[in-house]
Parts: structure tokens; C-alpha cells; sequence
């Protein structure tokens, strides 16, 4: 078959304009993905950061130990009195005939004594000896020559030849033959313990270990 020039650039002309159409009809396939809206983003920002604010903390304030200086010997210049003072409290209140002693061993030797003990603040018993040392560090006083300790509570008397005082501990301890007067009878033994006040009393049959 023949064509002429003219029938050839027609046909190419139409074959041209149909794959332009063709082309144009086609469009890429784009998927379709869903956006947050712009409240949940904010949302969503705010819960995934960490909380950074920290807690003022307040500046911490030294504060020196307390340093325990133990009880007081305070002298009187009216005759030789004195008290025992500890922690604002009266502990032993006491006359003596002489009474030495120093701040370095902190303690002090008294002769003709005649003391008065308390307990928890309260007056609750006497005592009298020819001889006390009383040991402000250990809380000791000791009484020797043959003592004396009397309930100002109740009507008991006890009598022995050495005793101690255990300030701390509200004990009192005597040894070298007892001998206890009371509205119960009159006992004798070796040695005896009792708290200050002398509510309840134990005579032994030996003082070892006192």
C-alpha cells in the first residue's frame, strides 16, 4: 500500500496526540496517610517528655554534736554545801565538814557528809557517812566509814559499812554487814541492793559482785 507524505504525517500526528491523552489519564498511586490533628500532637509532646523540674531542696543547717560535760559539782560559799546539778536537775544536795577536788579528774572527796538524793526530781532518800568521793564522770558516789541511808518516803532505815550510789541508774548497792529497819521487821545480811527511793530492797547473803 502507498502513502504519500501527507497521509504519513497525519498518521504520526494522531498516533502522538492518543499516547499524550493516554498519559495524561494516569496518575501515581499515593497512599493515604492519616495526620494528627494539631491538639493531639501537643498532647502527645507534652506526656512523652519527663518531668525535669526537680524539688528545691533546703539547704541543710550543721548542727555540733552534743557533748555530754556530765553533772556539776556547785559549791556555796555559805559554810561547805554544794549541789550535784545534771541537766538542769538536782541529783544529790549535800554539806560536808571539807570538801576537795579538781576539774580535771572531776572528782571530789568529802568528809562528815549529809546528803540528800533525788529521783527523778524528787527528794526521796538521806544519806550520811564519814567519807564520800563523788565521781562526776561515772555518775559514782561512794560512801565509806559506816553509812547511812534513810527513806524520806517511808519508815525504812539501812545501815552498812561501805555503800554506792549509782546516779544513772537509780540504784544504790552496800556491803561489810547490813542491818534494815522497817515497818516489815528488822533484817540483817552480807550486803544488799535497792533503787533510791528504796521501794523494793534485796538483802544477799554475800556481796560479791558489787
Amino acid at each position: 500500500m502507498r502513502f504519500n507524505l501527507k497521509s504519513l504525517v497525519l498518521i504520526l500526528s494522531a498516533v502522538v496526540a492518543l499516547s499524550i491523552a493516554g498519559c495524561g489519564n494516569r496518575q501515581p498511586s499515593v497512599s493515604q496517610i492519616p495526620t494528627a490533628q494539631a491538639g493531639d500532637n501537643k498532647t502527645q509532646t507534652a506526656q512523652s517528655q519527663p518531668d525535669t523540674k526537680k524539688s528545691e531542696k533546703k539547704p541543710q543547717v550543721y548542727t555540733p554534736p552534743k557533748v555530754d560535760e556530765g553533772p556539776k559539782l556547785q559549791f556555796s560559799q555559805q559554810g561547805v554545801t554544794f549541789s550535784w546539778v545534771e541537766n538542769g536537775h538536782v541529783r544529790m544536795s549535800a554539806s560536808a565538814k571539807e570538801v576537795s577536788g579538781g576539774e580535771v579528774t572531776r572528782i571530789g572527796q568529802l568528809t562528815n557528809f549529809s546528803g540528800k538524793l533525788y529521783e527523778n526530781g524528787k527528794l526521796v532518800a538521806a544519806m550520811t557517812a564519814p567519807k564520800v568521793i563523788a565521781d562526776t564522770t561515772k555518775r559514782i558516789v561512794t560512801a565509806t566509814g559506816g553509812v547511812t541511808l534513810k527513806s524520806l518516803e517511808r519508815n525504812t532505815t539501812v545501815r552498812s559499812q561501805w555503800m554506792k550510789w549509782y546516779a544513772r541508774e537509780q540504784k544504790v548497792v552496800g556491803d561489810g554487814g547490813v542491818k534494815i529497819n522497817s515497818t516489815m521487821g528488822n533484817m540483817q545480811g552480807a550486803a544488799f541492793v535497792a533503787d533510791t527511793a528504796m521501794k523494793s530492797i534485796k538483802v544477799l547473803d554475800s556481796g560479791k559482785g558489787l
